[in-house]
């Protein structure tokens, strides 16, 4: 049941929906049910509204199923409500009552794709599933061989487009956007996997400090970034062309952001990133953890000097994490006017340490370090199999004679008297390891 819709919300119920991974093969459709894909973009289209509002011709609430508690005229604002999980399953019920025979009928003897039966459920959801709303319309016309596609595309955009004895352009573009899913072959692949992250995960920034989104799709052709801002929406600006966004708030308060990666097939969303915006100098920021000379393997009960920085910081505490758990905290405070930590490890292992800057209650997070202890008996595993042999003695060999490059893990473990080079010595310390074994 369409429902006015303002232009932000129409730029995220307008992407179309389809199946994914569903075969392609038609099959009669008096056999079909909606498939959940389906569900998806009817849900999409129609829009969530918790409380009742006037639909042209009934009261409508939830996903657009019909308010029960009247039939003449919207109620007022508030005076019924309901949540998604029941509106869902008013939907689904709707469905099931009401169009899915009506659909199976009106196509009887036909061979329909599942995004050509869930195209036609959302016609019958929409406009009701009358001999001459689903029998007559073009899409079926089509699958009758009376139409072309050009033709049935043509005419199913100004099928049924009035409403209250008005033209509404959102039911045209309801009809665009259920042809394309109904020309639409199963197979093909709707956007997932959506991600949003921030620089270092922080979660506080300072008012006017630029904030760097990065933007992570499958199969994504363009993205919105959905803005709320103290839980009213913001603004809603796409991104085409681009993985990166940036943005200046200069509003102090709580932000939300939510990706919404699409394509001309379908839209998949990320989980919301929450943030908050203070006035400048209240929190730290560009926290940093470093270790000599970018080193990440170490040998046991070798002493690691780490490094922290970040403006406006009053203290850092150093986290080490190993296996998901956190099992170390040390707080730091500023020495020589400089902050920094040293720690040992002496079991054999991977790590993953970082810090965090603090300045007036609020916190700034460094990137996560993943680092590897090892036995002092296993320096010179350069193929990083957990053996030291002859493999490792001909890789070094290689890279001595330049026909083969070291990644960062290689080239650590290769030094094996620990001057920061990988050259005849660590040949040289590498072969006599292995001849003492």
């Amino acid at each position: 049941m369409l429902r006015y819709k303002t232009l932000l919300a129409g730029l995220f119920t307008g992407i179309l929906l389809c199946s994914a991974g569903i075969s392609a093969k038609a099959s009669s459709g008096y056999d079909m049910e909606v498939s959940q894909n389906g569900i998806d973009f009817i849900c999409e289209l129609e829009g969530f509204s918790p409380a009742c509002y006037w639909d042209y011709s009934q009261s409508s609430i939830g996903y657009g199923t019909k308010c029960t508690h009247s039939s003449v005229q919207p109620h007022k604002s508030g005076l019924h409500t309901i949540t998604k999980e029941q509106a869902m399953l008013d939907m689904h019920s709707e469905i099931d009552k009401d169009y899915i025979i009506k659909v199976r009928n009106q196509t009887a003897g036909l061979d329909l794709t599942q995004n050509q039966f869930d195209a036609l459920i959302s016609l019958a959801y929409n406009c009701g599933g009358g001999r001459n709303r689903i029998y007559d319309s073009p899409l079926v016309q089509y699958l009758r061989g009376e139409l072309t596609e050009s033709e049935a595309r043509n005419q199913f955009g100004n099928y049924i487009v009035y409403a209250g004895g008005s033209y509404l352009p959102g039911l045209h573009n309801r009809r665009v956007k259920e042809a394309n899913l109904f020309f639409t072959d199963d197979s093909i692949q709707k956007p997932r996997n959506a991600v949003l992250s921030v620089q270092n995960q922080r979660t506080v920034f300072d008012a006017s400090e630029e904030i760097m989104f990065t933007l992570k799709a499958d199969y994504a052709e363009s993205y919105f970034l959905n803005i709320v801002y103290n839980d009213e929406p913001l603004m809603a600006p796409e991104i085409k062309n681009s993985s990166i966004y940036t943005h200046v708030f200069d509003q102090t308060g709580h932000y939300s952001v939510t990706l919404i990666a699409y394509n001309t097939y379908g839209s998949a969303s990320s989980e919301k990133l929450e943030f908050d915006v203070v006035d400048s100098g209240d929190c730290p920021h560009d926290c940093f953890l470093t270790t000599p000379e970018s080193r990440t393997l170490f040998r046991t009960d070798e002493t690691i000097h780490f490094d922290m920085t970040s403006e406006n910081a009053d203290f850092f505490v150093f986290r080490i994490m190993k296996d998901n758990t956190l099992i170390g905290t040390s707080p730091v405070t500023k020495q020589d006017n400089a902050y920094s930590y040293e720690a040992a490890f002496s079991t054999a292992g991977t790590y993953t340490v970082y810090a965090e800057a603090y300045h007036n209650n609020y916190s700034s997070k460094s990137r996560n370090i993943t680092i590897t202890i090892a036995d002092s008996e296993f320096m010179g595993d350069i193929n990083l199999d957990g053996m030291i042999n002859i493999d490792d003695l001909l890789l070094m060999q290689d890279y001595l004679q330049k026909h083969t490059i070291f990644s960062k893990a290689q080239a650590e473990a290769a030094d094996l008297n620990h001057d920061n080079l990988c050259n005849i010595f660590d040949f040289i310390a590498l072969k006599q390891k292995l001849l003492q074994k």
